[in-house]
């Protein structure tokens, strides 16, 4: 804004002031054009931001879309994270899909922004809630050494091909494009070579180092030479039937703990149920891991499967958990009583305390 100043000097050098009066220049009007002049520029600059959001978010959205729903977040997860990056300004929001780093600082700053936000404590703890599960999903799949899109398969990638008549064969990946990729013209049990339609649906298993599979449904573009090897060129796809585990993470710990039974009475009058803990049959027990959905816990005398519930113990010394769960096993492992719970009826704020013990968010 400064390169104004000799554009609005020569004015007044040559007709006295901005209105084009020969008298004398007035200090005040000289300050007022000024003013003006700068209050211009941050107001052009605030809608730029408000309007267009972060540059990079500009340059790259319609990507980073396409990477999200890859990703299987949903249309509210990736409306709330691109809101997120613009209002960090991130430089490079890609980063935030594939790595863990990047997307820890990212959702620290919105919690402690959500915190400082003038709403009830209910509407702090729901969001910062929804930040924590979209944690959870984008950690699942930055741990994940499963292939999701045909973008990812590498060459000798082992695979098996299955026609629409459900005859299968083995082969390996010999390339990949950026609008196809092939794998070696199979092979029958007689040796020769399996002949394919163009546009023929076909299913692809791939599998990872570890040997886990993961499926795409496309279809084939033709057959052409790689090499030295004939090879049948398959479009690319991003739709995998694979099933990444969806399980909460769970961290070991050691932590004592009261167990109630929960008794369930319908309310004729609400027209609802009341889950109520019965404080005269409660037991003890230990916490072994826990989870925002669930936790494994033993004792001498295990409630039945299908139980219902109540936990109340203490996390890091300071914050008081209390929860209902129902039972879905009991079994016995290294001598101990092992019951696994899968939590059913808990409040935000105590789910985020689970998340920030787990996660450490803040």
């Amino acid at each position: 804004m400064f390169y104004l100043l000799p554009i609005l000097q020569g004015k007044l050098r040559f007709t006295g002031n901005l209105l084009g009066s020969k008298e004398p220049t007035d200090p005040k009007t000289t300050i007022i054009g000024l003013g003006i002049a700068i209050l211009f520029f941050i107001v052009i600059s605030l809608l730029n931001k408000v309007l267009g959001g972060s540059g990079a978010m500009r340059q790259h959205r319609g990507v980073f879309k396409r990477k999200a729903k890859e990703l299987d977040l949903s249309k509210t997860q990736i409306k709330l994270l691109m809101s997120l990056i613009i209002a960090s300004d991130i430089k490079k929001p890609l980063m935030v899909l594939t790595h863990a780093t990047n997307l820890n600082t990212l959702l620290r700053k919105a919690i402690r922004d959500i915190k400082k936000e003038p709403i009830s404590m209910n509407l702090k703890q729901n969001k910062i809630t929804q930040i924590y599960r979209m944690k959870h999903h984008l950690d699942v799949y930055q741990k994940s050494s499963q292939i999701r899109a045909t973008h990812e398969l590498k060459v000798g990638t082992k695979t098996v091909i299955e026609r629409s008549d459900k005859k299968s064969f083995s082969s390996v990946i010999l390339g990949n494009y950026e609008n196809f990729f092939c794998i070696k013209l199979p092979i029958d049990s007689f040796g020769n070579q399996v002949k394919w339609k163009k546009g023929s649906p076909v299913k692809i298993i791939a599998f990872d180092q570890s040997n886990k599979e993961s499926y795409f449904l496309s279809k084939t573009i033709g057959i052409n030479r790689v090499g030295k090897s004939n090879a049948l060129l398959i479009s690319h796809t991003i739709k995998s039937s694979a099933n990444i585990a969806r399980t909460f993470q769970r961290v070991d710990v050691s932590l004592s703990t009261f167990v109630y039974p929960v008794d369930k009475n319908y309310d004729k009058r609400n027209k609802r149920y009341i889950f109520k803990a019965n404080k005269n049959g409660g037991r003890v027990g230990k916490v072994l891991d826990i989870s925002s959905g669930g936790c494994s816990i033993t004792m001498k005398l295990p409630f039945r499967e299908g139980s219902l519930v109540e936990l109340n113990f203490d996390l890091d010394g300071d914050n008081t958990i209390k929860l209902q769960g129902k039972i879905l096993s009991n079994r016995i492992a290294k001598g101990r009583k092992i019951t696994h719970i899968k939590f059913t009826r808990a409040s935000a704020g105590n789910l985020n305390k689970i998340n920030n013990f787990i996660y450490a968010l803040g």
